[in-house]
């Protein structure tokens, strides 16, 4: 009995190692490419309620225009009736408050895997394109 626990053990302790090794690797594999999680802070709810919702898969290479589309995708995708796009078609996307101005790639900000996009209102947009 002992034999077979110890055996368990030890299986149990090369399965973890194996997945953090897997896991490690991924991560690897991710910041090569560029990939990037994300989330977005500031999406209305049904309820009315701003909430955060994701992750989104991005690369630091996107652009603005990129982010953009794919974070619309991927609300259509999720929230399906319930969301809504912008009146005039465009989202105001910041970092740490900041909107990101026009063309500009993730990789000049300091947003890291899993950290979170922001919807500002319009005015940060104007903002954005004054600087």
């Amino acid at each position: 009995v002992a034999r077979a626990e110890a055996l368990h053990a030890a299986r149990v302790k090369a399965d973890a190692e194996a997945a953090a090794e897997a896991e490690r690797r991924r991560k690897e594999e991710e910041e090569k490419l560029g990939l990037l999680r994300v989330f977005v802070k500031g999406v209305v709810g049904e309820d009315g309620q701003p909430r955060m919702v994701g992750p989104i898969q991005l690369t630091k290479y996107d652009t603005l225009e990129q982010v953009e589309a794919k974070i619309k995708e991927f609300l259509a995708k999720e929230m399906g009736e319930e969301y809504t796009p912008p009146d005039d078609g465009f989202m105001r996307i910041g970092v740490d408050g900041k909107a990101l101005a026009k063309g500009q790639a993730l990789m000049s900000t300091s947003l890291p895997d899993n950290g979170a996009l922001e919807l500002l209102p319009k005015e940060a947009e104007a903002a954005a394109e004054d600087e």
